[in-house]
């Protein structure tokens, strides 16, 4: 558990500041880096608050990222109507995919 404070966003703003003093939960998501290389040392951070429950924001390892300090998750993730529900069986997988195969510096070259 963490307490929200101004080194987290800064306080230029005063939904930001009101959030002082909240306790959240810190999730990180780790990976394997010989298999892929992000930005950070995590392949994604999820800030949760604890008396709600609700993300405070989501961090990628490649440094993109969500918040929800001045929309709600419900809000930012409301489905439109006319889409059909995100079900279990409906949401497709996709393999990862990287810009370059990593180089595998396990393996040895005998010439």
């Amino acid at each position: 558990m963490r307490i929200f404070q101004k080194d987290d966003y800064g306080d230029n703003h005063r939904k930001i500041r009101k959030q002082f003093g909240k306790a959240y939960y810190e999730v990180v998501f780790t990976y394997d880096s010989t298999a892929v290389r992000f930005a950070f040392d995590y392949a994604a951070k999820v800030r949760i608050w604890k008396d709600t429950g609700e993300p405070l924001d989501v961090i990628f390892g490649n440094g993109m990222g969500r918040n929800f300090l001045f929309k709600s998750f419900r809000k930012q993730t409301r489905q439109n109507k006319k889409r059909k529900k995100a079900t279990a069986h409906s949401i497709e997988q996709v393999p990862l995919q990287t810009e370059k195969t990593p180089e595998n510096i396990w393996k040895i070259k005998i010439e």
